[in-house]
């Protein structure tokens, strides 16, 4: 038994010339041009999952700094509420 492992453009070909030199077993022929695609494929969905999620997280970040803004200018209207109040106490 030889096993034997080839890259070729046609394997009709080296299935013919292998024939020459006895039976053969086991055969398994795969076709790398629709492998690569497929994998090319593969590659750009889960890019375009990266940068959706990228996307989505960005969003939500933006999300939370804008109430993180609301929230500060509220605290700086009742300090600044509290500061008059104090002002006009204090003159009687």
């Amino acid at each position: 038994v030889v096993k034997i492992h080839v890259h070729t453009n046609d394997p009709g070909l080296a299935i013919q010339r292998a024939l020459t030199y006895g039976q053969l077993s086991r055969m398994k022929i795969d076709n790398m041009r629709e492998e690569h695609q497929e994998k090319l494929i593969r590659d750009a969905e889960k890019l375009a999952m990266e940068q959706a999620a990228a996307s989505q997280e960005n969003a939500g970040q933006k999300s939370v700094n804008a109430a993180e803004e609301k929230n500060l200018a509220s605290r700086r209207a009742w300090q600044s509420l509290w500061a008059l109040s104090l002002c006009r106490s204090a003159r009687g």
